[in-house]
């Protein structure tokens, strides 16, 4: 018989631990210069819904290493992430909205809409991106 909280604590610990190592193979590809790589690693985290990892996705987008530079793109990543309270992705995107249109800021509105129940409703149900 299973313990009532040993279940959780365990699964949180197994992903936890999953975490940490993707994020090291993901550091070892950016310090080698392997930004393609690295963004792989980390778009998978940022996928699981962890916000951490959707703000770095989101960098690597504005800063086209190893993704084209796609401003849009950046402002939906840190949508996610700033809309479950990554304190970094909230600056970040308040910064990029003043250098973006109207339109791009509506395409990025509805993709963040879209990427949110894709990547974030799953692990977080009671997610809403406002």
């Amino acid at each position: 018989m299973i313990l009532k909280g040993a279940l959780p604590a365990f699964m949180l610990t197994f992903f936890w631990a999953t975490a940490t190592a993707d994020y090291a193979v993901a550091f070892a590809h950016m310090r080698a210069g392997d930004y393609q790589s690295a963004y792989r690693e980390l778009r998978e985290l940022a996928d699981r819904g962890y916000p951490v990892y959707q703000n770095m996705v989101a960098r690597m987008h504005l800063e086209g290493k190893g993704v084209k530079s796609d401003p849009v793109l950046a402002h939906v990543w840190y949508s996610l992430s700033a809309a479950q309270g990554d304190e970094a992705a909230i600056s970040a995107k308040a910064m990029l909205e003043k250098r973006l249109s109207q339109d791009q800021l509506k395409a990025s509105r509805q993709l963040s809409e879209e990427y949110g129940v894709l990547y974030v409703v799953p692990f977080r149900p009671n997610w809403t991106l406002d």
